[in-house]
């Protein structure tokens, strides 16, 4: 458990990086700033727990360093009630793990120049067992609820706005994408195989019951 003192990188990366699996790690409420490089997360089966998406906020405006703002290399991992905002890069990305989990979290960008946004909110890549709940992109320079070449997908009840794509799928087989919310991106919702990718074509993804308006 910690608290933002406002010069947060290592408190963070230390809490991340000194957790044992099944550990909860708890946010407290407030925004965590001077986040200057990648926060990597790779302990296995933990849960990463905030006071709420707009209560406990990590601010990654002054990062210089990383290609991310956080990045997942562990299995087993759920990211709840919390904020993740102006990433020069992707939000949050998860990269080959198993069972990975958003829930109720918020990606955005702040800054009126969408020159300076990251391309994607929410980025499980390569990635089985995904569910994207409850959650909301707003600013990406490229989709906001992302995932790519992946396998049993489910993004539900979430909001994407102001991004290029709302929500993506891409490269995926099995995905469930229903109930969710998209208005004001260039496209709301998008289906994509594409080839010279790890993992080629796609079958089975079931869009339905989602509010696609004013895209």
């Amino acid at each position: 458990w910690i608290s933002p003192t406002g010069d947060d990188f290592e408190a963070v990366q230390g809490l991340f990086s000194e957790a044992a699996e099944g550990d909860v790690l708890c946010l407290d409420a407030g925004v965590y700033g001077n986040l200057h490089d990648e926060i990597i997360l790779s302990v296995n089966n933990v849960t990463v727990r905030g006071a709420g998406m707009d209560d406990s906020a990590l601010d990654f405006a002054a990062q210089t360093e990383g290609g991310n703002g956080i990045k997942i290399i562990a299995d087993g991992v759920t990211f709840q009630d919390l904020q993740v905002k102006n990433t020069p890069g992707d939000g949050i990305r998860g990269d080959q793990v198993d069972d990975i989990t958003f829930e109720r979290v918020k990606v955005q960008w702040e800054d009126a120049n969408t020159d300076n946004h990251g391309a994607y909110g929410l980025y499980p890549v390569g990635c089985n067992n995904v569910s994207v709940l409850e959650s909301v992109v707003i600013g990406s320079r490229d989709a906001g609820h992302y995932v790519g070449q992946s396998n049993n997908v489910l993004v539900r009840d979430s909001i994407a706005y102001d991004n290029v794509a709302g929500v993506e799928i891409e490269n995926c087989f099995d995905s469930w994408v229903f109930d969710n919310e998209a208005y004001d991106n260039t496209a709301g919702l998008l289906v994509f195989d594409l080839p010279g990718l790890e993992q080629i074509g796609g079958a089975r993804t079931h869009f339905y019951n989602n509010d696609i308006h004013d895209n």
